[in-house]
């Protein structure tokens, strides 16, 4: 689709950002802010394959690293992270690198975190990849898309706001602020609108202590389009879970569990809405891989929770 705005457009615009299904295990993915939110290094794995069967369709690899810190003021908290994004869509392939830095103080029955990221983006065109035919709409060599492979980068910054206590979260975040432009050859120019998202959850106890749901909501727009995404899962222990996700393009079955203290596994399998859809495709694969441990010594909790709780 993006190749189809190419024959008609020199300048592009685009909403830049892959949406993952199992984004409340590491929520440094949609919010800045959330960066340290657990007391502990965490490392995050997150690689979707979307609209299996389909040629080109979208294939998403996420690297997150993150953890908290303190200086000898104790009266407030910091997080820092890193994440590297791959994203390879049709003709393009996107490169994302940013680092993370959030500031924390109890605020109060909950703590409230002011953060945000720069970074940079790497869009990458392989032109040479698109077939064009002679018509009255365009040419054979046509200026708008680029020849051969072009490639562009550009600056990227984005805010974020996260306030969670021991059983809820809520969470406003904006990334690509101000609007990203990347230049691909001379005459193309790749613009990456703003994102703004809205999340919030809430882990509902149950009669049987072994047992509670666990429910998320993410929004996200570009003030064009928008999407939303609801998950309700039932854990067991804090071992095993397993439940339900859906967006407005799709639906899921989520399933995950804790191997050994500390790593964490999980996987959807999500199914798209629309039986034309559904034709060509078996659905889209989602899998997330975490661990998480105590660097920073002294006492404190070295308990282990689950890396999907506040």
């Amino acid at each position: 689709m993006l190749a189809a705005f190419l024959l008609v457009f020199v300048n592009i615009t685009a909403q830049f950002d892959a949406q993952f299904d199992q984004y409340w295990y590491d929520h440094t993915v949609e919010n800045p802010a959330a960066v340290g939110e657990r007391q502990m290094m965490q490392v995050s794995l997150l690689q979707r394959n979307q609209w299996v069967g389909i040629k080109h369709a979208p294939i998403t690899t996420l690297l997150s690293l993150n953890a908290p810190f303190k200086t000898k003021k104790r009266t407030a908290a910091h997080g820092v992270g890193l994440q590297f994004k791959s994203d390879v869509l049709g003709i393009f392939a996107n490169q994302y690198i940013t680092a993370e830095y959030a500031y924390k103080f109890q605020l109060g029955k909950g703590v409230f975190s002011v953060g945000a990221n720069v970074g940079a983006i790497n869009v990458i065109c392989y032109g040479d990849s698109v077939k064009l035919v002679e018509s009255e709409y365009h040419t054979a060599n046509d200026p708008a898309i680029p020849t051969g492979k072009k490639s562009g980068v550009g600056f990227d910054g984005g805010l974020g706001l996260w306030y969670s206590g021991e059983m809820w979260y809520v969470g406003l975040s904006a990334t690509h602020l101000p609007k990203v432009k990347i230049h691909l050859g001379e005459n193309t120019i790749f613009n990456i609108s703003p994102l703004y998202m809205v999340s919030g959850g809430y882990n509902f106890k149950l009669r049987s202590p072994d047992y509670h749901i666990e429910t998320s909501a993410l929004v996200t727009t570009d003030l064009k389009t928008w999407d939303f995404h609801a998950t309700a899962l039932l854990s067991y222990r804090e071992k095993y879970w397993g439940g339900l996700t859906g967006r407005r393009t799709g639906v899921g079955l989520v399933f995950g569990t804790n191997f050994f203290k500390g790593l964490t596994l999980g996987y959807t399998y999500e199914l798209p809405l629309g039986a034309r859809m559904m034709r060509f495709t078996s659905g889209s694969h989602e899998i997330y891989v975490g661990y998480e441990f105590n660097f920073m010594g002294g006492r404190g909790d070295q308990s282990y929770k689950s890396v999907r709780y506040l």
